[in-house]
C-alpha cells in the first residue's frame, strides 16, 4: 500500500513540475507556413502588393513568390536561408533579381527588397494571411459609396475545384476586379498594393470603408443598399434549383436577366459580381446553384444541353411570376458553355425577351475543344507536328466518343467521355432564335474561335430574318471579357484584372433600349467579314484515319501481339508436357524475332496513347521539348518494324516450303507475321503523319 502511495506522490511531482515548465515557457510564435502578404513601393511610385507562400518552415523552407504587378506568379525562390527570427532568399524572375532580408516579429516580417537591376532598396512589411469563417466575411460584404460617387463592391465566391483554399474575396471598382486577403480583424491587402479598413460597429455589418491606395491617397466610402437579396427555389425535371434573386431599390416593376451557368461546377457566388453591376443599374437578375452543386439537388455531370436549357427555362418562369417584374421582359445572360444553352432555351420559349451570350456559341463543342487545345499548344510552343498529333488524337476520340453515344460502335472510350453532345449544331439552333440577341466576344479568346463564331452568329441571326441583332468583338479582350495584352500572353488578363472597355456599358445600353423599346431594331456588327473560319472542322479525318479503320486495327494488333508473345511458350509447355522432341532442323531465330518485334509494338502503341493524351490534356509542361523527339523515334521505330516484318514474312514462306514446322506451330508464325504487317500502317499513320503533313 505504501509502495502505491509514494507512486502517485512521484507522478503528481513530475506532473506538476512539467506545468510548472510550460507556464514558464514562452508563447509559440505563429507557424512560419502559409501565406505572407504586403507591399513595396515600385519605381512609379505605386504599391505593388508581395505574396510570400511558405510551404515547409524547416531549414530547406520552400518559398513561392507572387507579385501580380509585375506578373510574377508562384515563383520559385532561391538560396533559401532560414533561422530563429530571420528569412532571406533570392528571387529570379522575369529577367530581375532582388533579394529579400526579413526579420520576424511576431505575427509579422520587417525588412528589404534589394532589386539588383535597378540598385535600389525598397522596405517590405509582411504580415501573415488569416483565415476567416465565412460568418465573418459577410460583416463586410457590401456596396460602399464615395462622396465622388465611386462605388466599391466588396463579394465573396467559393472555387468548388480548389479545395485547399475554397473562398475567394474580391473587391470590385468602376471595371476593376481585384482579390482581397485579411490580415487583421478588418483589414485587408488588396493585390494592387492598397489597404482597405473597415469601420466595425457592436453589431451588425460594417458601415465604412476606408480604401489607402499609393501616395497615401485615402477614399471614404460609406455602405449603400442599391438591392435586396432573396433566397428562392424552383423546381426543375429531376432537380429542386435554389438560387438569390437580386431585386434592385429602384420602384418596380424591373427588367430581369436569368443567369446562365458556364462549364463544370459553378454556383450563385460565381455570378455575384456581375449580379451587383446589373441590380444596382435597375435589373433584377437570378443567380442559381448549378444541378448538384450549392443547395440544388441533382446532378450535372449527367446533364447534357437539353437539360440545363430547361434549368434555365424554369428560372425564367420563376422570375416571371414575380411582382416586381416586367413579365416580357425576362432575358439571359451567360459565358462560355452558356453561349450554347441561351439559344436552345430561347428556341423552346417565347417567354424569353432577350439573349446576351458571351464567348461562344457558334461552332460545335468538339470543333471548339480542337481549337483550344491548338491554341494552347502553340502558345506552349509546340511545333507543328505535336499540334498535328494532338489534332488526330483528338479528333479521334470525339468521333469515337459520338458513335459509342449512338450506340454505333461497341466499344467503350480509352478516356473520359463528356455527357453534353459534343457534335450540337450550334448553327442550327441560332438559326432558330427570333429575340433579339447581342452576342460578344473578346479577340484574345484562345478558348473558342472569336471571330469565327462572331461571324456565324451574325450569318445564322442573318438567315433567320432576325432584324435585331448585335454582334461585338471587344479588342484585347480574354474569354471572360478582361483586358489583356495584344503582344504578350493572350492567357493571361492585365493585372489590373479591368474588364475590357465599354463592356459593362454596352450590356447595360443595350438592355435599357430594349426595355424602354426606343428607336427602331438595328444591326450592329464588329466582324469585318462572315467568312471567317478559325476553327478546322472535326470531320476532317480520311477514311483510313477514321474511328471504324484505326480503332478495330489497333485492337486487332494488340490481339495478335499479345497472341505472338503468349503463344510461343504455350506451345513449349505443352511440348514439354506431351514429351515432344524439338524438330532438329527447327530454327528459334524466327520466336526471338517476333517476340522482340511484338513487344516493341506494345511498347510503341502504349507510348502513341500516351503522348495523345498527355498533347489533350494541354496542360503547360517542360515535356513538351523532348514530345516531338519521341515521336522521330517512334517513327523510326516503325521503319524498324517494318523491316522485321518483311523478314518474319519471309521466314513463314521459307518454313511452310521446308515443312519443318507443326501445322500449330506454323499457323502461329503466320499470326506474328501478319499482325507484325498490320501495325506498319497503324504506326505510318500516328508517327509518320503528322510528321509528313506539318
Amino acid at each position: 500500500m505504501a509502495q502505491w502511495i509514494w507512486s502517485l506522490v512521484l507522478i503528481e511531482l513530475v506532473a506538476f513540475t512539467g506545468l510548472a515548465h510550460a507556464a514558464e515557457a514562452p508563447s509559440t510564435p505563429p507557424a512560419l507556413d502559409g501565406n505572407w502578404v504586403g507591399a513595396f513601393e515600385r519605381s512609379s511610385g505605386e504599391p505593388a502588393a508581395v505574396d510570400v507562400r511558405i510551404e515547409d518552415s524547416s531549414a530547406t523552407a520552400r518559398i513561392a513568390i507572387t507579385i501580380r504587378s509585375e506578373r510574377i506568379r508562384g515563383a520559385r525562390a532561391k538560396d533559401v536561408t532560414v533561422d530563429s527570427d530571420r528569412l532571406s532568399f533570392r528571387l529570379d524572375a522575369e529577367g530581375q533579381e532582388r533579394d529579400f532580408e526579413l526579420r520576424r516579429t511576431g505575427d509579422q516580417f520587417d525588412g528589404h527588397l534589394n532589386d539588383r537591376h535597378s540598385n535600389r532598396r525598397f522596405d517590405l512589411h509582411l504580415q501573415k494571411a488569416l483565415k476567416f469563417d465565412l460568418d465573418h466575411i459577410k460583416q463586410f460584404v457590401g456596396d460602399y459609396r464615395t462622396p465622388e460617387g465611386d462605388l466599391f463592391f466588396i463579394g465573396y465566391s467559393e472555387n468548388l475545384t480548389n479545395r485547399a483554399n475554397p473562398l475567394v474575396i474580391y473587391v470590385t471598382w468602376g471595371d476593376r476586379l481585384m482579390q482581397i486577403v485579411p490580415v487583421g480583424e478588418s483589414e485587408f491587402v488588396v493585390d494592387s498594393g492598397a489597404r482597405i479598413a473597415f469601420d466595425l460597429g457592436s453589431k451588425g455589418p460594417a458601415s465604412r470603408l476606408r480604401w489607402h491606395g499609393p501616395q497615401k491617397m485615402l477614399r471614404v466610402a460609406e455602405r449603400i443598399e442599391l438591392y435586396r437579396e432573396e433566397e428562392v427555389s424552383f423546381n426543375s425535371p429531376g432537380a429542386r434549383l435554389s438560387g438569390t434573386l437580386y431585386l434592385p431599390t429602384t420602384p418596380a416593376p424591373h427588367p430581369a436577366l436569368v443567369f446562365v451557368h458556364g462549364s463544370g461546377p459553378q454556383e450563385r457566388l460565381s455570378n455575384w459580381w456581375m449580379a451587383d453591376r446589373f441590380a444596382r443599374s435597375g435589373i433584377a437578375c437570378l443567380s442559381y446553384d448549378k444541378r448538384g452543386t450549392g443547395k440544388s439537388t441533382g446532378d450535372w455531370h449527367p446533364a447534357g444541353f437539353d437539360v440545363l436549357a430547361d434549368d434555365v427555362l424554369a428560372g425564367v418562369e420563376l422570375v416571371r411570376a414575380r411582382p416586381e417584374m416586367i413579365p416580357n421582359k425576362v432575358g439571359l445572360w451567360g459565358v462560355s458553355q452558356a453561349a450554347w444553352i441561351i439559344p436552345l432555351a430561347a428556341s423552346r420559349s417565347d417567354h424569353v425577351a432577350f439573349c446576351i451570350p458571351v464567348s461562344g456559341g457558334a461552332v460545335c463543342p468538339a470543333e471548339q475543344e480542337l481549337w483550344r487545345r491548338t491554341e494552347y499548344l502553340r502558345f506552349f510552343g509546340c511545333s507543328p507536328v505535336l499540334q498535328n498529333a494532338m489534332r488526330r488524337g483528338v479528333a479521334m476520340h470525339f468521333q469515337w466518343e459520338q458513335l459509342f453515344k449512338d450506340g454505333r460502335f461497341p466499344i467503350p472510350p480509352l478516356f473520359e467521355t463528356e455527357a453534353l453532345d459534343m457534335y450540337h449544331d450550334a448553327p442550327a439552333v441560332i438559326r432558330q432564335v427570333h429575340q433579339p440577341v447581342l452576342a460578344i466576344f473578346g479577340e484574345m479568346d484562345r478558348l473558342t474561335p472569336p471571330k469565327e463564331s462572331a461571324a456565324i452568329w451574325a450569318h445564322e441571326l442573318k438567315a433567320a430574318g432576325n432584324r435585331d441583332y448585335s454582334v461585338r468583338v471587344f479588342p484585347r479582350a480574354t474569354h471572360g471579357l478582361l483586358e489583356t495584352d495584344r503582344t504578350g500572353n493572350p492567357f493571361e488578363v492585365l493585372p489590373e484584372s479591368r474588364l475590357a472597355p465599354g463592356y459593362l456599358k454596352i450590356m447595360l445600353d443595350w438592355i435599357g433600349d430594349h426595355v424602354r423599346a426606343t428607336g427602331s431594331p438595328r444591326n450592329v456588327i464588329d466582324v469585318g467579314t462572315e467568312d471567317v473560319v478559325e476553327s478546322r472542322g472535326m470531320r476532317e479525318l480520311p477514311w483510313y484515319g477514321s474511328l471504324p479503320v484505326q480503332v478495330p486495327l489497333m485492337f486487332a494488333c494488340m490481339l495478335g501481339s499479345v497472341l505472338a508473345i503468349v503463344g510461343w511458350p504455350a506451345a513449349w509447355l505443352v511440348r514439354k508436357i506431351r514429351n515432344v522432341p524439338r524438330p532438329p532442323e527447327s530454327r528459334r531465330g524466327p520466336i526471338i524475332t517476333s517476340w522482340f518485334v511484338h513487344f516493341v509494338a506494345l511498347g510503341m502503341c502504349v507510348a502513341i496513347l500516351a503522348l495523345l493524351r498527355f498533347l489533350g490534356d494541354t496542360s503547360p509542361s517542360t515535356y513538351y521539348r523532348w514530345a516531338e523527339i519521341d515521336w522521330w523515334i517512334l517513327a523510326g521505330l516503325t521503319l524498324g518494324i517494318g523491316w522485321f516484318a518483311v523478314s518474319l514474312i519471309r521466314t513463314a514462306l521459307h518454313e511452310r516450303r521446308a515443312k519443318r514446322l507443326s501445322r500449330p506451330g506454323q499457323a502461329l508464325l503466320w499470326i506474328t507475321a501478319v499482325t507484325a504487317c498490320l501495325w506498319i500502317p497503324f504506326f505510318m499513320y500516328w508517327t509518320w503523319g503528322p510528321l509528313f503533313s506539318s
